[in-house]
C-alpha cells in the first residue's frame, strides 16, 4: 500500500463524496447535504487550501481551510472508508496534517464543527490536538490553537 499528499482537487472531492465512510455521510446529512458540504470545498480550492491523501492513487481523505476572519480559519475533512481502516496510522497522520497547516499559517487558530453523533467524535479531536469549545445547537465546536 502506497500513499501520499497532493494538491486537493475537485475531482478528489468528487470521489469522496460518491462513496463517503459512514462517518463523512453521518456529518454531511447533519448539516444540510452534499451541497452544503462542498460549498466549503470548494471556498477552500478557490483558496488553494486543500489537500487529498492518496492511498494506492485514489482518493481516501481531503482536508481543507480557509481563512474566517482574523486569525481564525475554518478546517473541514471528508474521507471514504479505506482512510478509517488505516486505525493509528491514520491518526498520527492526520495529527502531522494539522501541524502543517498550523506551521503554515503561524498564529492561526483552526476551528472545526462537528455534527457528529459519533461518541468517540471528542476523543478523535483531542488526538489531533483540538480543544473543545462548545456547543451551538447540535454542533460541537473544536479549535486548534497556535
Amino acid at each position: 500500500m502506497t500513499s501520499e499528499v497532493v494538491k486537493g482537487t475537485l475531482d478528489h472531492a468528487a470521489a469522496i463524496l460518491a462513496d463517503p465512510s459512514a462517518i463523512t455521510r453521518s456529518e454531511m446529512n447533519n448539516i444540510g447535504g452534499d451541497r452544503v458540504f462542498l460549498a466549503g470545498i470548494c471556498d477552500s480550492m478557490k483558496s488553494g487550501e486543500a489537500e487529498t491523501l492518496l492511498i494506492d492513487g485514489i482518493p481516501a481523505a481531503q482536508w481543507g481551510s480557509r481563512p474566517v476572519s482574523g486569525s481564525l480559519r475554518s478546517m473541514w475533512f471528508a474521507a471514504r472508508e479505506p482512510f478509517f481502516t488505516l486505525g493509528a496510522k491514520g491518526v498520527l497522520f492526520s495529527r502531522r496534517h494539522v501541524r502543517s497547516l498550523s506551521a503554515r499559517h503561524p498564529g492561526a487558530t483552526f476551528e472545526c464543527r462537528s455534527w457528529s453523533t459519533h461518541p468517540d467524535a471528542p476523543k478523535w479531536f483531542a488526538c489531533l490536538g483540538f480543544q473543545y469549545v462548545e456547543t451551538v445547537g447540535k454542533c460541537r465546536v473544536f479549535r486548534y490553537f497556535p
